[in-house]
């Protein structure tokens, strides 16, 4: 953990931040590139849920969460994709055996839909 600092120095550190990131969403939306367009709209997205899940946080009480079983298929959001990781809504498999309800932690594998265009699905001993 960071040592502790004043009000001042958050506050500088806040100002200087919001302000490196006002200039990258600026040079994303600015871009001639939707894709790179697109990335500003996400990282507002990702903004706006890490704030939600920041503020839920206090409230939290994993002991109220619901027990799932092995081999349930529930929908979760992965939270937002860097590079090749999974992110977004997905449903997965739980593949915890016996998940505690005092665990905030439930281990599960995200399940992908097979498009038409996918080699695997055209080319099955893939």
């Amino acid at each position: 953990m960071s040592k502790q600092k004043s009000i001042e120095n958050l506050n500088n550190h806040k100002v200087n931040t919001l302000s490196k990131l006002d200039r990258y969403l600026d040079s994303l939306i600015s871009s001639n590139d939707q894709r790179i367009r697109g990335k500003a709209d996400k990282l507002c997205y990702w903004l706006e849920d890490y704030i939600k899940f920041l503020e839920y946080e206090p409230h939290f009480d994993s002991s109220r969460l619901r027990r799932y079983k092995r081999g349930e298929i529930i929908k979760v959001h992965l939270g937002y994709n860097i590079g090749s990781e999974e992110g977004g809504l997905h449903y997965c498999i739980v593949i915890d055996k016996n998940n505690s309800i005092h665990s905030p932690v439930v281990t599960i594998i995200p399940l992908k839909s097979v498009k038409s265009d996918n080699k695997y699905k055209q080319n099955p001993n893939l």
